[in-house]
């Protein structure tokens, strides 16, 4: 095991540990693409682990739906923020 891997036990309490990817990475452009982007952030908004998955995101994830958040909204969250995918524990974010 590499000395700095992430920790990722907290994935076994997830309340997506069980859906399969296309319910967090729905296809751009798809007619529904929308409503399922929406039923991920609910599923999101009621687990236990959601700042470990946000955190976790934030600096390994930059597809899907993770912690809450879309890509983009990750991606505008670091920008806001000034937090790099390397950084952003330095930044008080957890």
């Amino acid at each position: 095991m590499m000395d700095n891997a992430p920790n990722t036990e907290w994935m076994d309490r997830a309340n997506c540990r069980n859906q399969g990817p296309e319910a967090f990475f729905p296809e751009r452009f798809a007619v529904n693409m929308r409503n399922k982007i929406n039923a991920a952030k609910a599923l999101c908004e009621a687990c236990e682990v959601k700042p470990e998955c946000l955190s976790y995101a934030l600096e390994f994830e930059p597809l899907g739906v993770w912690g809450g958040m879309t890509e983009r909204e990750r991606r505008d969250f670091r920008a806001k923020n000034r937090i790099t995918m390397s950084n952003h524990f330095t930044a008080g974010i957890r």
